[in-house]
């Protein structure tokens, strides 16, 4: 298996341990509450309850330019086979993050999940937009704890329902009746 590691460093990116194209201009990161909403008879809106977290989503805006090696197209070529590769598995490929920018947010793995790219007509360069999103977000470690301090299990591995020792079976035939 590849390295799984999206570094950020020294005006790069690197992502599986592949140096990417591009020059890194700048990342931002992003977090909101997650909201239950529920329409209120006669009331007008919704009434919102806050549910936990959305994935934070870590983007990083990378400058495409056209040198001596390659042109910004197809250093954009090169970003996109990137974005669209899917492991074996057909599965996204999860990245362990070693920015402390992003680990000072609580974003410790991420998944390549979006990609934008613009140009203006004033020179060679396009400008490439990465977006990482959180993979294990704060909302399931947060039900993973609270079913580990009550002592049940969380949703994804209950068990199947059983029926109580005190619940008695009858057959009975096609059209017969309990008197």
């Amino acid at each position: 298996m590849p390295d799984s590691y999206l570094t950020i460093e020294d005006g790069h990116v690197s992502l599986g341990g592949s140096l990417l194209p591009g020059i890194f201009r700048r990342m931002y990161i992003s977090g909101a509450v997650r909201f239950d909403q529920a329409e209120q008879d006669p009331k007008s809106g919704t009434e919102k309850t806050a549910m936990g977290w959305e994935d934070a989503e870590v983007n990083l805006v990378l400058d495409l330019l056209t040198d001596e090696v390659s042109d910004c197209y197809e250093k954009l070529e090169e970003l996109n086979a990137i974005f669209i590769a899917v492991d074996a598995n057909a599965k996204p490929q999860v990245y362990d993050v070693t920015n402390r920018h992003v680990t000072a947010r609580g974003i410790s793995q991420v998944i390549f999940s979006g990609f934008y790219s613009s140009e203006r007509d004033r020179n060679d360069t396009i400008q490439a937009t990465l977006v990482f999103t959180e993979h294990n977000p704060p909302v399931t470690v947060a039900e993973d704890r609270s079913a580990a301090a009550t002592g049940s299990t969380p949703k994804a591995e209950a068990s199947a329902p059983t029926e109580p020792d005190s619940v008695i079976k009858i057959d009975l035939a096609p059209g017969e009746t309990l008197s």
